[in-house]
């Protein structure tokens, strides 16, 4: 029993996966990204605790969205492994930064943002929908 409706029922209020919520969260996952890249400033000018702050504060919220929109029906193959790879590369850079070693920090940096742009080409690929024919979606 659900107060929506009958599980699974197509008159259901909620539908996983509908279009406001995978825009509310594409939109949740852009200011994390914003915040994110602010990062690499602060690793320039040797503020850590600044970059800390701004990645502890980010990694809940960018992990919740991007595992969302990694299972989501309009992400690619792959999606699931590139966004685990940006969460690593996060944590290597919060590790160097709490060791204060700058250069190491900004190449893990370079890596991260890498890792996060992989991720967002297997999210946003043809636009969010897929072109289906009778015999294939593409």
């Amino acid at each position: 029993y659900s107060v929506y409706g009958k599980l699974g029922d197509e008159k259901a209020v909620y539908k996983k996966y509908n279009a406001k919520e995978i825009d509310f969260k594409k939109k949740m996952l852009a200011e994390s990204e914003r915040r994110v890249k602010a990062v690499d400033a602060a690793i320039g000018k040797k503020n850590w605790e600044s970059v800390r702050r701004d990645l502890d504060g980010q990694v809940y919220n960018m992990r919740n969205t991007m595992n969302y929109l990694a299972a989501g029906p309009s992400a690619q193959p792959g999606a699931k492994a590139a966004a685990k790879q940006f969460y690593q590369d996060m944590e290597a850079v919060n590790l160097l930064c709490k060791r204060k070693k700058q250069a190491a920090a900004q190449d893990a940096y370079g890596a991260m943002m890498s890792s996060l742009d992989s991720f967002n080409k297997l999210i946003k690929a043809g636009g969010g929908r897929r072109a289906c024919t009778n015999t294939r979606c593409s």
